[in-house]
């Protein structure tokens, strides 16, 4: 019977198309990007030799780390996400395994493409915090991780957040112990995390018409079956 049932339904993700073509009209180009000096320019202080060679030298790097990491894609898939539950968040972060010492090594600026990951994060799992007084942001991201030695699964949460202008990292487990202790990077007081905020898109009306459509075809598809073989 339930099988029965699911091939006589028919359904049309008015949703997803919906979702989709929002996120194309917000997000759908890749972004053009350019690197400018922290400093001032003018005709009077221009930028030097070393300078201009320096912004070229990011700017390329850049555009070689963008399509590798599928920046874009995520990009839009957290868009989505917020487009159905009003949030969904994205960090930078760089694999556990990439790391000397519990540190960043030193490498190669060409070689930063192979270190610097981004990922789309759950609303579930990850957001950014905002104290309503203070006005201080803090990063929250939950997640498991499976011991390849043990085979067991254990929770973690990563800590973000910016104190005397340094970012800070720092990683608990599910007791709340600190694991290796914290980390500070000098990020130009940024966190390497960020929420997108926005009214829901896929309210609950949404669905039920969605919903409504689904069985609207389904019938159809039932009536002309029925209607076409009366015997």
């Amino acid at each position: 019977t339930t099988l029965a049932i699911q091939r006589s339904f028919v359904s049309q993700n008015v949703i997803k198309e919906v979702s989709n073509r929002e996120t194309m009209a917000a997000v759908g180009d890749i972004p053009y990007l350019s690197f400018v000096l922290r400093r001032e320019v003018s005709p009077e202080s221009p930028a030097t030799p070393e300078e201009r060679l320096m912004l070229s030298e990011a700017k390329n790097l850049f555009d070689e780390w963008f399509p590798k990491q599928q920046v874009h894609e995520l990009l839009k898939q957290t868009a989505i996400m917020a487009a159905l539950t009003s949030t969904s968040s994205m960090r930078f972060f760089i694999p556990p395994v990439k790391l000397e010492g519990g540190g960043v090594p030193r490498i190669d600026p060409t070689e930063i493409k192979d270190y610097l990951f981004v990922e789309s994060l759950s609303p579930f799992n990850a957001t950014v915090y905002q104290d309503p007084v203070t006005k201080e942001r803090i990063g929250l991201y939950a997640y498991d991780y499976e011991d390849r030695e043990t085979k067991q699964t254990k929770k973690y949460i990563e800590k973000v957040w910016i104190e005397e202008g340094l970012t800070n990292l720092r990683i608990e487990d599910q007791y709340g112990a600190t694991v290796d202790g914290d980390y500070s990077f000098e990020l130009n007081g940024l966190l390497p995390m960020f929420t997108m905020k926005r009214p829901i898109l896929i309210t609950g009306s949404v669905r039920s018409n969605q919903k409504a459509l689904n069985n609207c075809l389904t019938m159809m598809s039932r009536n002309t079956t029925q209607g076409g073989f009366l015997e």
